[in-house]
This record gives structure tokens, sequence and C-alpha cells, in this order.
């Protein structure tokens, strides 16, 4: 959780706080957003950085479910013909 200021008010939750930065990196034209990801590392909570990286294992495990699709395709294609079975 990420205050700004000492008022109750200020104060955000971990999924508001992630879902900040993550919107901060999308749309960072500019690259003040690189490499961001050290320095929240040592300044999100427990839950704050549980959410983060979870946020990041889910578009890699995204991608490799079309690249596995994509090795199984190549290999049918390639594939030798298997005779006498």
């Amino acid at each position: 959780m990420i205050t700004y200021d000492n008022s109750p008010s200020s104060e955000r939750s971990d999924a508001e706080t992630v879902q900040q930065i993550l919107q901060w990196k999308a749309h960072d034209k500019y690259g003040f957003c690189f490499e961001i990801e050290k320095a929240l590392a040592r300044v999100l909570n427990d839950a704050g950085y549980a959410l983060f990286v979870a946020h990041f294992r889910r578009a890699v495990e995204k991608g490799l479910v079309g690249l596995k699709t994509l090795t199984i395709q190549k290999q049918r294609i390639h594939a030798p013909p298997q005779y006498g079975r």
C-alpha cells in the first residue's frame, strides 16, 4: 500500500496500487517506467508484491500457451512418416 500523505483517505489498496502502476507502464510512451519493477520490488508490501508478480506470471504463461501450440504444430508438419505402426 502506498500513502501519499498522512490522511487515511489518500491510502490505496494493494490491488489499486498495482493496477495504477500497470496502467502507468501500459501508457508510458517516453520510458519513465523503464525497469520500474526493480524499484517496486523493494517498496511494495508483501501483498502488493504478490499481485505484481502474479500479473507478470499470467502474462508469461499466456505467451507460453501460444508458443507450445506453435511448437506442436511444427512437430506435426515436420515429423517423418511412421511406417509399419
